[in-house]
């Protein structure tokens, strides 16, 4: 009899770029709401995520910041409306301003103060703090009105003027009150730029579809009849960024995003994450559909949520370490902000509720079994699902796939499950009453993953093989499948929430037939 044959094979992310039947190893045709390779199993259901705010705003929160002034942290967002808003521990939200026109990035911190950029050109808003409360401001020293900004070299650096869309200007060391803006202390790019990225030795100008580079240490300075020593060069003309709420940062690296992928680089080498990610296919699909993006990096993952017209939001992560992806569903971000701090966290502001919420509960489930059940704030029950390739599991022709067999572990909030031996074996060598008998025991759980099968790769229906309960620790159960196919590709989903799921592998038991018979 032939012996099962495992097909995991450490699944580390989803892949669309490849043929079907032709996937490396490590990557299946689709992975929703698991965390592979993370925790203490090779693929973690997701948790779910948390409200981090309780009282809604005036709009949805479309940029912010958790700035570290010398008095406190506190997290600061701006709504839809330019009404900028802390949001206190308790969850509660205190008004304390506005930016007229919204912003189309976050906001910027220097020198113990926030600044917020127009998205529509009008004058920025700096927000300063003492013990008891934070304000904000008018920024002073006469500054430009741009869209766009960062921080390089104790600089605040602004781009995208009205009139002037490929200009970028530098203020004074430190954002010094005393001081205003040096109208000479510019350079000009050769596009309307669309977002700026600051690296130790580099600033980067991004466009629609290209990259340029400022390299150097010193802007121009009236005062000091000093023209300053940078240098504007072309980085990458074969992509762009069309959001600059794509720009993200991960290891003196740059992250950013546009039609052609998501791309990273050190101020040198241009790599497309998406390109090696196997999904440019996918992506770009995505990214034309899109209504609005948000981005930032989390531990040593790139999270990027897309959303439709409709609503319907696409969040997928990033491995940066292996340059692999996967999503998650039902989380439909307007921005991200990353946090700082003794413990990082990754927060998001959720479109239609004005509130904020923490995704870090996404990333680590309570992986010890105890707890309530993986549900989203909003009430959305996690069900994670995974889709593998087609495999011929021998060389072309005809194989007799007999059974099935999945490894999982899935808990069940304050239920007692009692584990029983499922193991059965059919001494004919067929689907006889043993496995007339194992169905019938199957039947009588609550079901909480349902497998099924394709016998063609191009199928979009699988035939059900049957559904697995709930269990009290790694259990390993045999379903039918009894096909006589070219080969088989295999979906696994949750149809119930759990506290977590955890699967470790999938295997078919299957014999090869004469490769002649067709």
């Amino acid at each position: 009899m032939a012996q099962p044959v495992s097909l995991l094979r450490g699944a580390r992310g989803f892949a669309h770029d490849y043929p079907r039947d032709r996937m490396p190893e490590g990557l299946l045709w689709d992975m929703a709401d698991y965390v592979p390779l993370l925790l203490d199993t090779q693929l973690t259901g997701r948790g779910g995520w948390k409200y981090a705010s309780t009282d809604p705003l005036d709009g949805d929160i479309i940029g912010g910041i958790q700035a570290p002034f010398k008095t406190g942290e506190r997290m600061l967002v701006v709504a839809t409306t330019g009404s900028i808003y802390q949001i206190n521990l308790d969850g509660t939200v205190t008004n304390i301003g506005t930016i007229s026109g919204g912003v189309a990035q976050n906001p910027l911190m220097l020198a113990d103060k926030v600044v917020f950029l127009s998205a529509t050109g009008q004058p920025p808003v700096v927000v300063t703090a003492t013990a008891s409360s934070a304000s904000a401001a008018p920024l002073p020293g006469s500054p430009p009105a741009g869209k766009y900004g960062s921080v390089y070299k104790s600089r605040l650096m602004v781009a995208n003027f009205p009139g002037q869309e490929e200009r970028v200007q530098f203020s004074p060391p430190l954002l010094d009150p005393a001081k205003t803006w040096d109208v000479n202390s510019w350079y000009d790019s050769s596009q309307p730029i669309t977002g700026i990225g600051a690296l130790r030795s580099v600033v980067l100008l991004f466009h629609a579809g290209s990259v340029e580079r400022l390299r150097g240490s010193k802007p121009p300075d009236t005062a000091a009849s000093d023209p300053g020593d940078f240098v504007l060069e072309s980085l990458f003309d074969a992509c762009g960024c069309g959001d600059a709420k794509s720009i993200a940062y991960w290891n003196d690296n740059c992250i950013f995003a546009d039609e052609r992928g998501v791309h990273l680089t050190d101020g040198a080498i241009v790599r497309n994450l998406i390109g090696q990610g196997g999904l440019l296919t996918y992506w770009r699909s995505l990214y034309r559909a899109r209504a609005s993006l948000a981005a930032e990096t989390y531990l040593d993952y790139y999270v990027i949520t897309l959303r439709d017209q409709a609503g319907v939001g696409m969040t997928l992560v990033c491995d940066l370490t292996t340059r692999s992806w996967f999503r998650f569903t039902n989380i439909r971000s307007l921005a991200y902000v990353r946090s700082v701090g003794t413990q990082e966290n990754l927060w998001g502001g959720r479109a239609g509720t004005g509130r904020l919420t923490s995704l870090a509960e996404c990333f680590f489930p309570p992986v010890l079994g105890a707890g309530q059940s993986d549900v989203d704030d909003d009430g959305t029950p996690v069900l994670p699902s995974f889709e593998t390739p087609w495999f011929r599991l021998q060389e072309e022709g005809r194989k007799r796939v007999r059974f099935g067999y999945l490894s999982y572990d899935a808990r069940v909030a304050g239920a007692s499950v009692q584990a029983w031996r499922h193991d059965f074996r059919d001494p004919r060598g067929h689907d006889g009453l043993a496995a007339v008998a194992e169905r019938t025991q199957l039947a009588t759980e609550s079901p909480m993953l349902e497998c099924g099968f394709i016998t063609n790769p191009h199928d979009l229906n699988y035939t059900v093989a049957g559904t697995l309960p709930a269990t009290s620790g790694y259990t390993r159960y045999r379903l039918p499948v009894g096909r006589h196919p070219y080969g088989l590709a295999l979906r696994v989903r949750q149809v119930a929430p759990s506290v977590v799921t955890r699967v470790y592998d999938f295997a078919l038991q299957a014999s090869v037939d004469e490769r002649s018979r067709l």
